[in-house]
């Protein structure tokens, strides 16, 4: 037994938990749709750069590895990370292997995840160089969410559990410590869970809830929104309170949720209502059939029994004005289901625009995301940015909120510490079956 698993085994062995101590073994059932089953293999198959200390004090306390000094952080893979003068240099102080770590790094802020996304939309992209066995990055002017840009990075395939032949779990990696579970499972939506994705109606002994719900938002090309009469004075509002998302919510996701006007959600940004929203009479909305050259609305849309309902809700607005919906995988117009992948507003706006490339197309709003600010070392400097891009999009129609959804998981009672990643994924690494 290594060092590390000594010292963490007797500080299991303290009888002050009053509790069952974790212990490794035992199988775990997930039951998620195919795309969050895709997002817990790569939670479980990828190591962290770094990853948040869980906001429990005696979670804290059972963590197998410190975290890194002066960070509420904690890394396998870093044993420091700091900036250098006024931030614009960073240094990554690796366990082993520098060119590896540079390697991953590089990777992931040029690849195809939200952070290549927000540092594309950015306009600007670190060199990273090794020196004397450390990592170094170097932007253009000082950044100041590094550590919440890393916790977007991993290391592939060296994570606690390599996926097994159907890629749907496996044993523990030597390349990372033990897992206190064996091993977890998918299973079909209608099949024993012990980890279940929450759904309307549904109670559950233990739930869990995603720190930052889920935003369903329309985002339009330029003058798309004229078929909504969204450019009319009274438009937007207009439009909101015949959308109904009251209803919406209770209807289709047990009113886990609120009518949204902002598209940073609560836990993100304050939640300030905007100024121009007055309260407006609901119409009433004819229904009458339209002609078969009638003007189509072509909608990208995935399936999904909120975003069925409001996709069916605007078929009905736009039926009311003379356009047929035409929802599937196609058009510039498309209704999302965001869920933020950070918790710092700026870098989450900046992976949305990255994703997104009509939300970074006008002159306008490549100037506004190439602002330094969004970047800044400063928290406070970064959420006025950011609010800034937000107001853009919304006073453009090209983003309009409609609502936010809760996510929220169902656990076996006997299931401890399981962590939700900021973007809502599920993770296993720390969790272990007690007998009550």
């Amino acid at each position: 037994m290594t060092a590390k698993w000594a010292l963490a085994a007797l500080l299991l062995a303290s009888p002050a938990w009053g509790e069952r101590l974790p212990e490794p073994g035992g199988a775990v059932r997930v039951a998620l749709p195919g795309a969050d089953v895709a997002a817990l293999i790569e939670a479980h198959r990828a190591l962290p750069l770094l990853e948040p200390l869980p906001a429990d004090e005696s979670a804290r306390r059972r963590l197998a590895w410190p975290p890194l000094p002066g960070l509420a952080w904690r890394s396998r893979v870093l044993t420091g990370l700091s900036p250098v003068g006024d931030g614009a240099r960073w240094l990554l102080e690796p366990v082993d292997g520098a060119g590896a770590l540079a390697d991953a790094v590089s990777d992931c802020f040029g690849g195809d995840g939200w952070v290549g996304d927000a540092l594309r939309a950015a306009g600007t992209a670190p060199v990273v160089a090794v020196a004397d066995g450390a990592v170094t990055l170097t932007f253009p002017f000082p950044v100041g969410p590094v550590p919440d840009l890393l916790g977007g990075c991993s290391l592939t395939d060296a994570g606690p559990w390599a996926p097994e032949a159907d890629g749907l779990g496996g044993a523990a990696s030597a390349l990372a410590p033990r897992p206190l579970l064996a091993s977890w499972h998918a299973v079909g939506p209608e099949s024993p869970a012990d980890l279940a994705l929450g759904q309307p109606g549904q109670r559950a002994a233990r739930s869990l809830s995603a720190p930052v719900p889920d935003v369903l938002v329309l985002l339009l090309p330029a003058d798309a929104g004229d078929a909504l009469g969204l450019s009319a004075a009274d438009g937007l509002a207009r439009f909101r309170t015949d959308l109904a998302p009251e209803l919406l919510l209770a209807v289709h996701w047990g009113s886990r949720g609120r009518p949204l006007t902002r598209l940073l959600p609560p836990g993100l940004a304050p939640d300030v209502p905007e100024p121009d929203l007055a309260p407006v009479a609901a119409t009433t909305l004819p229904l009458r059939a339209l002609p078969t050259d009638a003007p189509t609305f072509p909608l990208r849309v995935q399936p999904d029994p909120l975003l069925d309902g409001v996709t069916d809700r605007l078929a009905v607005l736009l039926r009311a004005r003379g356009r047929a919906l035409v929802p599937g995988a196609a058009g510039d117009a498309a209704l999302v289901r965001w869920r933020p992948p950070v918790r710092d507003p700026a870098l989450a706006l900046l992976a949305l625009a990255g994703a997104w490339p009509g939300l970074r197309s006008d002159p306008a709003d490549q100037e506004r995301l190439a602002s330094p600010d969004l970047l800044h070392p400063r928290a406070g400097r970064r959420l006025e940015a950011a609010i800034a891009v937000e107001r853009g999009w919304l006073q453009a129609r090209r983003a309009v909120p409609l609502l936010s959804a809760d996510r929220w998981y169902a656990l076996d009672a006997r299931l401890r510490d399981v962590r939700l990643r900021p973007d809502g994924t599920p993770v296993l690494d720390d969790a272990w079956w007690t007998e009550r």
